[in-house]
């Protein structure tokens, strides 16, 4: 170990100033990162010169380039970081450069959550090759003063809670920030709304037991609020937590379908009518269900949406059982 960290040290001295300053702010990432990351987050030049340097840092061992779906991401390995974050450390620049990085990817994960934004897929992707550096761009927001910005970053990613089973973690972030700014006596800032919004959508797709009067008053800020994104998650969370009043969570239903399509929401489109298929189908009504989860099908093969892929085919699955078409069923 002692011959590593002397081997890191010889080499981060035959560096230039620049590429000294470069390397030690690449410490603040987790779990790699690219290209665009590494200019904005180390504010280490043009596009070109950052390259440059990453390349000259690869050639010097200091740093592991990889190539991915998503194109070339880059590493430090773990001796090495810990090396540039006492540099780091030292340079008493770390706080900057923290706030940089959480400002990047609260900007990452905003426009994963865009309606009608296209590469959908590729957004997904990219956020799942970005959490660990999610992970500690919520931590860093969370320590500092203003609670909207972990509000804001942990309602966003809501498309990745989703499609990537990771809808226990998104609860936890978004419990811990709603939690801190209820402590900070926070208005009912439009973040705290729409973190409020993500919750229930969470809650409701977990089937986790809530209060149908929390959600809708959660939704009653959300139209106050005027956005009709967010309306159409909060109408959809309505729709599920009203599964026992078949009337009223079709009409929820069709409201958030309905807001969707017009704002050209493909993505949320998609999520309310794989949920409103299936609980057509719950409630014994597979001919409506299959009108709505068609629709979720051909929306989620054209984003790219593999979740609501799934789930669609899943649906008609069944619904083929239920009218006992078994070789029908197999086919989706």
């Amino acid at each position: 170990r002692q011959t590593r960290a002397a081997s890191v040290d010889w080499s981060h001295e035959l560096l230039s100033e620049p590429e000294q300053v470069l390397f030690r702010r690449l410490a603040v990432f987790l779990g790699g990162f690219d290209l665009d990351a590494a200019q904005a987050v180390t504010g280490a030049g043009e596009r070109y010169q950052v390259l440059d340097q990453l390349i000259l840092l690869v050639d010097k061992s200091l740093l592991v380039a990889e190539e991915t779906r998503l194109g070339t991401r880059y590493r430090l390995l773990e001796t090495v970081r810990q090396y540039a974050q006492e540099k780091l450390g030292e340079s008493r620049e770390g706080d900057a450069v923290r706030g940089h990085h959480r400002d990047h990817y609260l900007a990452v994960a905003k426009r994963l959550d865009a309606p009608a934004a296209a590469d959908y897929q590729w957004h997904i992707e990219h956020a799942e090759a970005e959490i660990d550096n999610l992970r500690a761009a919520f931590g860093w927001s969370r320590e500092g003063p203003d609670s909207d910005l972990a509000l804001t970053l942990a309602s966003a990613l809501l498309p990745l809670w989703l499609s990537r089973g990771l809808m226990q973690e998104g609860l936890n972030w978004l419990v811990a920030a709603l939690a801190e700014a209820h402590q900070d006596d926070v208005d009912a800032s439009t973040a705290l709304v729409r973190a409020s919004v993500v919750r229930v959508v969470l809650e409701a797709f977990r089937g986790v037991t809530i209060h149908r009067d929390d959600a809708e008053t959660i939704l009653s800020a959300a139209r106050d609020l005027g956005d009709p994104a967010l309306v159409a998650r909060a109408l959809t969370a309505c729709a599920c937590r009203a599964a026992d009043n078949r009337e009223l969570s079709v009409a929820y239903f069709s409201e958030a379908a309905d807001i969707a399509r017009d704002i050209g929401d493909s993505w949320w489109l998609g999520q309310t009518l794989a949920l409103e298929a299936m609980y057509a189908l719950l409630f014994g009504e597979p001919v409506a269900g299959q009108v709505a989860v068609e629709e979720a099908l051909r929306i989620a093969e054209r984003i790219g949406d593999k979740f609501v892929s799934r789930q669609s085919r899943y649906t008609l699955g069944w619904a083929q059982i239920l009218r006992g078409n078994l070789t029908g069923a197999l086919s989706q």
